[in-house]
């Protein structure tokens, strides 16, 4: 079924209406062009391309969240003493090297 557009215009030069008249016209060809069949399959191809298009979105979007691994919480410190006599060990070395460099 074919629809018929009418456009009125009003230009005053002549120019311009040819120019207006040439580029409605080549746009009813290229709309007359496409039989009913190619006009569905263009449709659809736009569709497929749609849906194609969210698909890979939500995917990019989601896979990420498949892959996440929950990192077990670290254990609290707990002062078993060893590391406070290190310290202690390590002041008191210290206390002797200065000891030393004075003295000689």
């Amino acid at each position: 079924m074919a629809k018929k557009l009418v456009l009125k215009l009003n230009l005053d030069e002549e120019k311009k209406r040819q120019k207006a008249m040439a580029k409605v016209s080549g746009i009813t060809e290229a709309a007359n062009y496409l039989s009913p069949e190619r006009r569905r399959m263009a449709i659809s191809r736009v569709s497929i391309g749609a849906v194609a298009a969210i698909a890979t979105l939500l995917f990019a979007i989601m896979l990420p969240a498949a892959q996440a691994q929950f990192v077990a919480p670290a254990p609290v410190p707990a002062s078993d003493g060893t590391a406070i006599d290190q310290g202690i060990a390590y002041v008191l070395m210290l206390v002797a090297l200065v000891l030393t460099y004075l003295i000689h």
